[in-house]
């Protein structure tokens, strides 16, 4: 029996009184913020349960732990951390291994004690806010923080009717990248590969877009993002039609 096992059977009643069972029997609408409580209980108890996840880190999983030790480590078998699964915990440090594609939406917001953090090139996707609130976010200067080749954020007061070009080589945009800021026009390049639904949300004065690619490669690939409905979408052949 593992030591996680063997905690749950010998705390049964803790773990009925806290209505902890739910957070293991599956019953996740109403337990996600049960979820960070147990998580600080086990880690207590000098039980780490991080490695008995598989796939995801769940939402909510050390959601305001007090608990966490200094430095933790996600395996390789983790592909995604779920939205506000660390936030506003005690944690200092953490090891990111190759393997994780996807960091969600709030995962660290306010890990205020976070300074030091390393996002592996397998990571692919970046929510928003995944670490605002950090020490690691505050150290980072303001304009366009780039993470490996992803464009998260503009930090800091962006300049009205400002021109931006996004530099070669980025995948991606994250949600909620320039949400209702300022920017008067884009440049965007033929690598990249998806842009989030919300990363230009809001912003009025965004007169045009430029992708240096084709009208097809841009519907196939970038057509879900929300713009406002008077920006032009200008791609190499032509011009995207807004519907």
């Amino acid at each position: 029996m593992d030591e996680l096992s063997k905690f749950i059977k010998e705390n049964a009643e803790l773990i009925n009184n806290n209505d902890f069972n739910a957070v293991y029997l599956g019953s996740f609408f109403y337990s996600d913020l049960l979820r960070g409580k147990f998580t600080d209980v086990l880690y207590d108890a000098g039980i780490d349960p991080l490695k008995y996840l598989d796939i995801t880190v769940p939402p909510y999983f050390a959601y305001n732990c007090k608990c966490l030790p200094k430095e933790l480590t996600v395996l390789s078998k983790v592909s995604e951390i779920g939205d506000n699964a660390f936030r506003g915990s005690n944690l200092q440090h953490i090891n990111l291994s190759e393997g994780l594609k996807t960091i969600s939406f709030n995962a660290f917001y306010e890990c205020e004690q976070l300074t030091e953090i390393t996002v592996p090139k397998s990571v692919t996707e970046i929510g928003y806010a995944a670490f605002f609130g950090t020490s690691w976010y505050d150290k980072q200067p303001d304009g366009l923080l780039y993470i490996n080749n992803i464009l998260h954020v503009y930090k800091g007061i962006m300049p009205n009717n400002m021109s931006i070009t996004v530099k070669d080589g980025t995948v991606s945009i994250s949600d909620g990248a320039f949400q209702y800021r300022g920017i008067k026009e884009i440049t965007i390049p033929h690598s990249m590969k998806e842009i989030g639904k919300t990363a230009f949300r809001g912003c009025v004065s965004l007169e045009a877009v430029h992708y240096d690619g084709t009208i097809i490669e841009w519907n196939r690939t970038l057509g879900s993002t929300e713009f406002d409905k008077m920006t032009r979408i200008i791609c190499n052949d032509g011009e995207v039609y807004q519907s």
